[in-house]
C-alpha cells in the first residue's frame, strides 16, 4: 500500500519536474526570443537608418550630378564661345598680319618714291645752281658789253666835239640762241616747267620746240616766267610725241 501511494507521489514530483524544467525551458526561449526580436529591431532600425542615409546621400549625389552636368553643360558653352572669339581673333589679326605688310609695302614703296624725289630735287637743285651761275657769268659778260658799249659811245662823242676824224666803227649785236631743258612734266594739268626764265630772254608767249637727240617732240608756249625758270602750256596740236624731263628746248 505504502508502495503504491509513493509511485504517484514519484509521477507528480516528475511531472512537476518536467512541467518546471519545460516552463524554464519556455521561459528561456521566450527571454531569447525576446533578446532576438530586440537585436532583430535594432539591426532593423539601424537598415533603415542606413537606408535612410543611402538615400540622402543618393539624392545629394543626384543633385551633385545635376549640378556637376549643369556645370559641364556650362563650361561646354564658354569653351565654344572662347573658341568662336579665339578663331574671330585669329581673323582679326591675320588681317591686321596683312595690313601691316601693305602698310609696310606701301611705306617702302613711298621711301624709295621721297628717295627718286629726293634725288630729282638735289639734281634739280644742281641744274639751278649751275644756270645760276651761267646766268651770272652773262651779266658780267653783258655788262663789260654795256660797259664798252658805253666807252664807244663817249669816244665817238668826244670825236665828233673835237672835229677828229674817226674810222668808221660798226658795232654788231650780239645774238643768244635760246636753249635749256624740260625741268618737269605735267601730263594731268598739260604743262612743262623749263629751266629758262628772264635771264634767258624768254617771256610770256614765247613758242619754243621740244627736242629729244635731234628729233621734234613738240611746241610749248610759255605762260609764266620767273628769273631762271618758267613754265609753258603744251600745244596738243604741234605735239608728236610724249614729253620727258631732260628733253632739250629750244627755238626753231
Amino acid at each position: 500500500m505504502a508502495e503504491t501511494t509513493k509511485i504517484p507521489l514519484v509521477i507528480l514530483i516528475i511531472l512537476v519536474l518536467v512541467t518546471t524544467s519545460l516552463a524554464v525551458t519556455f521561459f528561456i526561449m521566450k527571454e531569447q526570443e525576446k533578446q532576438q526580436r530586440v537585436l532583430i529591431e535594432q539591426t532593423l532600425d539601424e537598415t533603415l537608418k542606413v537606408k535612410e542615409q543611402t538615400l540622402k546621400d543618393l539624392r545629394e549625389m543626384t543633385r551633385l550630378k545635376t549640378d556637376a552636368e549643369l556645370k559641364i553643360d556650362q563650361l561646354k558653352e564658354e569653351a565654344k564661345r572662347l573658341s568662336q572669339d579665339l578663331e574671330r581673333q585669329k581673323k582679326e589679326a591675320q588681317a591686321a598680319l596683312a595690313k601691316l605688310k601693305d602698310g609696310e609695302n606701301k611705306v617702302r614703296k613711298l621711301s624709295t618714291a621721297l628717295k627718286e624725289q629726293e634725288t630729282k630735287v638735289e639734281s634739280l637743285m644742281q641744274t639751278r645752281k649751275s644756270l645760276k651761275s651761267q646766268n651770272e657769268e652773262l651779266n658780267i659778260q653783258l655788262s663789260q658789253i654795256r660797259l664798252a658799249k658805253q666807252a664807244l659811245e663817249n669816244k665817238i662823242l668826244i670825236g665828233e666835239s673835237g672835229a677828229v676824224q674817226l674810222e668808221k666803227i660798226v658795232v654788231r649785236g650780239i645774238t643768244q640762241e635760246i636753249e635749256g631743258k624740260v625741268l618737269v612734266v605735267n601730263d594731268e594739268f598739260n604743262f612743262v616747267v623749263l629751266d629758262l626764265g628772264e635771264d634767258s630772254g624768254v617771256e610770256p608767249g614765247t613758242i619754243l620746240t621740244i627736242t629729244r637727240d635731234g628729233a621734234v617732240l613738240g611746241k610749248v608756249e610759255v605762260e609764266n616766267v620767273y628769273e631762271d625758270m618758267s613754265s609753258a602750256i603744251i600745244l596738243p596740236q604741234w605735239q608728236k610725241g610724249p614729253f620727258m624731263e631732260d628733253d632739250n628746248v629750244e627755238i626753231l
